[in-house]
């Protein structure tokens, strides 16, 4: 057989096979439906802002369970070996090692002593009894940041959760607005295709086609922004999943309410304590403690200590061990003079500035939920709208087909059809923002803990 029978006799083999392969191409490209869970899991586990957090709550801990032993005593130790030929530290070395003579009270050895070499060991133990406050106060002022912190880091969790919860339920309301944008260019592209000849002799419904025409280039600018906008959005949760999230996915939820209704409920009703502001408090609460424990700048210390000694030299090994009570206090201290005062001043700004919050989260908190309210009342009327706008654009289509109706009484309903889909997207994109800053300020405690 030559060489070109060979070829013809292989085709239908590489035409099966092709059949074979193209259904393979098109699963692979199916679109994965993705929950909101699914995605948060990602952006959780990948960010930045929420590792930062963790590690600063943790420093704090350890930093508070350091200054919980203050109480505890403080043992030490040192160890040298020296060599010198200074004629005190070597007259003192040697009475260390309770070996000095009389020929040590010589003139020429006491001033001429010569290079020695000596070791010394010391163990020591300080008991501290009181100390004003001051280790209790800022135990207490540590235990209070470590606090802050942790309500921080749920703070950065739950503004990372509402904003990935916001960009979702958008994409939601655009998605449902692509949809809805593309059977609408649909049908005004069929109304052309099937009359725009027909009646170019006719100069009234001419102008009426081309108005539609006009109402065509119209909602290819409406699809074009909103595919801008579903674009922005998906990258920005690429980016913030680490891209772990699959080419080609969409929303498994198709309606923001629904989506909003799982984290904006009745248990959100009762206005009570953000972690912001459990955060805040917490902060101011530790600079409380801070002033108390600035106080003991001026109140003594006191405490108990021992320390044990070991010398060795060119003579003996001795021992010596010393143990007492002790009671400091700073008698004058320029540098400390006002210190109590600026750790006051710092703590009641502290406080003042939870006040201020806490006014200005109770109005936000108000403001959503009234605004989400509304939000809801009007996608809710501009469904209703919808539907009766899609009845009624049924109905002008069959009239214009009849000849009831110009074309231009056709164009105004379809352009009346776009602004309606127009103002819906954006009550479902504005609820979606809703949403999540009354889940940002109204999460529970076992939410957060569970995050």
């Amino acid at each position: 057989m030559s060489k070109a029978g060979k070829f013809f006799a292989l085709l239908p083999l590489f035409f099966y096979g092709a059949l074979l392969f193209i259904p393979y191409q098109v699963h692979s490209q199916e679109i994965e439906r993705l929950d909101f869970d699914s995605i948060w899991a990602h952006v959780k586990s990948n960010s930045p802002a929420i590792k930062s957090a963790s590690l600063e709550s943790e420093a704090a801990t350890v930093m508070k369970d350091r200054y919980s032993r203050h109480w505890l005593p403080m043992i030490y130790g040192d160890a040298k070996f020296f060599i010198t030929d200074d004629p005190a530290l070597n007259f003192m070395s040697v009475l260390s090692q309770r070996k000095i003579g009389n020929e040590d009270f010589s003139p020429d050895r006491l001033n001429h002593p010569g290079k020695n070499s000596y070791k010394q060991a010391s163990v020591g133990v300080n008991l501290p009894l009181y100390e004003g406050g001051a280790g209790y106060y800022t135990a207490k002022s540590f235990d209070s940041i470590a606090k802050s912190k942790s309500y921080s880091r749920a703070v950065i969790v739950l503004s990372e959760k509402s904003k990935t919860m916001a960009a979702y339920g958008r994409l939601i309301a655009l998605t449902k607005a692509a949809n809805e944008l593309a059977d609408l260019k649909k049908s005004v592209t069929g109304i052309l295709s099937g009359y725009e000849s027909a009646l170019k002799n006719n100069p009234v419904e001419y102008s009426g086609i081309l108005g539609l025409k006009a109402l065509s280039n119209r909602i290819d600018a409406m699809i074009t922004e909103n595919d801008a906008k579903i674009k922005y959005l998906r990258d920005y949760l690429q980016n913030t999943s680490a891209g772990n999230l699959p080419d080609l996915w969409t929303a498994s939820d198709s309606d923001v309410i629904t989506f909003g209704g799982r984290y904006v409920s009745d248990k959100n009703t009762a206005i009570k304590e953000s972690y912001q502001l459990k955060a805040l408090k917490a902060y101011a609460e530790s600079l409380k403690h801070k002033a108390e424990a600035q106080k003991s700048v001026y109140l003594p210390k006191i405490g108990l200590f021992s320390e044990a000694n070991v010398y060795s030299g060119n003579r003996a090994t001795a021992d010596s061990y010393s143990a007492g009570f002790y009671i400091q206090m700073n008698i004058l201290s320029p540098v400390e003079y006002g210190s109590v005062r600026q750790a006051e001043f710092e703590s009641d700004a502290a406080f003042f500035k939870l006040k201020n919050e806490a006014i200005k989260e109770k109005t936000d908190i108000e403001r959503l939920r009234n605004f989400e309210a509304t939000l809801r009342e009007n996608i809710k009327i501009l469904n209703e709208s919808l539907k009766i706008m899609d009845e009624q654009l049924r109905n002008i289509k069959r009239l214009f087909a009849n000849g009831s109706v110009k074309a231009f009484q056709l164009s105004d309903v379809i352009a009346a059809k776009g602004d309606l889909l127009q103002n819906l997207a954006k009550a479902e994109e504005e609820y979606a923002e809703v949403i999540s800053g009354i889940y940002f300020y109204t999460a529970n405690i076992e939410e957060a803990s569970n995050e």
